[in-house]
């Protein structure tokens, strides 16, 4: 790759060349995925909560300060072993959120929240497209993933994978885009659903709350 520079932002890619293209409607390119970097979480409670009791899904923690329903306030709260480690700016389950979370050899990329393998040349990717920024990535434009992966045709925010989704507008009507999963789904936040149910934080889907 010519121009190895990939500069990163929560939700703008500057590529070089003819690199990540990704196949954007002109009508939805400023259009982005909410929920997922760095907007504020929304619990959905109207009248906001003081203590975990107040949330209607049992996993969900009260965010005193917020006055909102959260998946995490700490690793503690992260159960599920793909994503052990809790965002703090998120408050959301993610797979690293430093490079002290990814092994030797790999770091944590800042909108993907996850480990890639470093790298200085194509030739150190050896299961990977190329070398971009010093690391791995999978794809850096939606054809390469239409012609090798037709489940997945949209390459991801950073790069690192072929995915469902890159943003909204890449998903069915009513659903949204998760970049950190690249998957489309029912809601990203309690905000998403219909008066009373709630955005369950890890399936992301709309519950009915309990009493």
């Amino acid at each position: 790759m010519k121009c190895p520079v990939l500069t990163l932002a929560p939700a703008l890619l500057v590529a070089c060349n003819e690199r990540f293209e990704f196949d954007v409607p002109p009508e939805t390119e400023s259009a982005t995925s909410t929920g997922t970097t760095g907007v504020e979480p929304d619990g959905g409670a109207d009248a906001g909560c003081t203590t975990d009791s107040d949330c209607g899904i049992a996993s969900l923690r009260c965010h005193s300060s917020l006055g909102q329903c959260v998946e995490c306030l700490a690793d503690q709260d992260c159960s599920d072993t793909d994503a052990p480690h809790c965002d703090a700016a998120l408050l959301r389950c993610v797979r690293c959120t430093s490079d002290a979370d990814c092994a030797a050899g790999s770091r944590c990329d800042a909108v993907e929240r996850s480990c890639a393998p470093t790298c200085e040349t194509a030739q150190d990717c050896v299961a990977a497209h190329a070398c971009n920024d010093g690391v791995c990535v999978a794809c850096d434009r939606d054809v390469e993933c239409r012609e090798n992966d037709a489940v997945h045709p949209v390459c991801s925010a950073s790069g690192l994978a072929c995915v469902n989704c890159r943003e909204d507008a890449q998903c069915p009507q009513l659903e949204f885009c998760d970049v950190l999963s690249g998957r489309c789904v029912d809601c990203l936040s309690s905000a998403d659903c219909s008066e009373g149910a709630l955005c369950d934080p890890v399936l992301l889907e709309c519950v009915s709350a309990s009493e």
